[in-house]
């Protein structure tokens, strides 16, 4: 994005220059060049040259900004005035070491860039313009990718989830808590769907353990509560009727295994990176029924 500056202040701020960017203006006009600001135009910058056109930045969500220095050198044997930098939004400071800014040939200096992050994700580029007299504008671009912590994103998704508890089955969400579940049905649907939260290595605290000793529950009480979910809490309603991503066919085969003794008969296996889970048969039988209004915050996200 190329941003022209404001010339018709140039008068003013030369009032303000220093000795010396005075004499290299008045250089200027003995060698028959216009003393006025020239009309900037996009392409290289001559005597200039610059570290880097781009630099990128990889950062974790909740840092408040981040700091980019591009370094500068007058390769002409000349003084260059860099009078002007423009970015692309607010949220981008650049700042010069002084206003102007006098280069003497071959010297260098540095320009710093300050990008301020709100509450965002993902990949951006901010640009900047710097603007220096009798030369082309030079841009500048910083991209920056905010991502986040395993943590964080679980605890951002809670914090969705308390709001809809049908937010699981939307957005990135949905890799985990929707794919998983087609072609599925019974033990294989359990594995894929119920038990990366309820079985998960790091489960949550609000999380249920299905596993835990309790009364055993009629398959209409399993239903019920996959099927419409369990209001006042996180755990969502998964029947297609409800907003969710399994058929009544679906609801109903885990139904079926989950009081036939499905969670008694199997035990949990890890997988060694991703923390996803599946069922192997067991001897051993514990039992199992599902959350029920004593649970504080059940099943979602992970």
């Amino acid at each position: 994005m190329k941003i022209s500056p404001a010339i018709p202040g140039m008068k003013a701020r030369r009032r303000g220059l220093t000795l010396s960017t005075g004499l290299a203006l008045a250089a200027h006009a003995a060698l028959g060049q216009p003393a006025h600001a020239p009309t900037v135009r996009a392409g290289t910058s001559g005597p200039l040259v610059w570290d880097a056109s781009s630099k990128e930045a990889i950062v974790l969500y909740g840092r408040k900004a981040v700091s980019f220095a591009f370094d500068v050198t007058n390769t002409a044997p000349r003084d260059v005035i860099i009078y002007s930098v423009k970015t692309s939004c607010g949220c981008t400071v650049a700042k010069l070491p002084s206003d102007p800014w006098l280069l003497p040939p071959y010297s260098g200096g540095q320009l710093g860039v300050t990008v301020h992050l709100g509450p965002v994700l993902g990949t951006f580029s901010k640009s900047i313009a710097v603007y220096a007299l009798d030369l082309p504008a030079k841009d500048l671009t910083v991209k920056i990718t905010v991502k986040e912590t395993g943590t964080e994103a679980r605890k951002r998704n809670r914090m969705i989830a308390t709001g809809d508890r049908q937010a699981v089955f939307a957005g990135a969400c949905a890799k985990c808590h929707c794919e998983p579940a087609r072609g599925t049905a019974g033990a294989d649907l359990y594995a894929a769907l119920c038990g990366i939260c309820h079985d998960a290595r790091r489960r949550a605290v609000m999380v249920p353990d299905l596993r835990s000793s309790r009364p055993p529950r009629s398959r209409s009480a399993w239903r019920a509560a996959i099927a419409t979910g369990l209001p006042g809490t996180l755990m969502p309603a998964f029947s297609n009727s409800h907003g969710g991503p399994l058929t009544e066919a679906q609801v109903d085969s885990l139904a079926r295994d989950l009081a036939g003794g499905l969670l008694a008969r199997t035990q949990i296996t890890h997988a060694a990176d991703n923390g996803t889970t599946s069922a192997r048969p067991s001897l051993r039988g514990t039992g199992g029924a599902p959350p029920g209004p004593r649970d504080s915050a059940r099943s979602s996200t992970n």
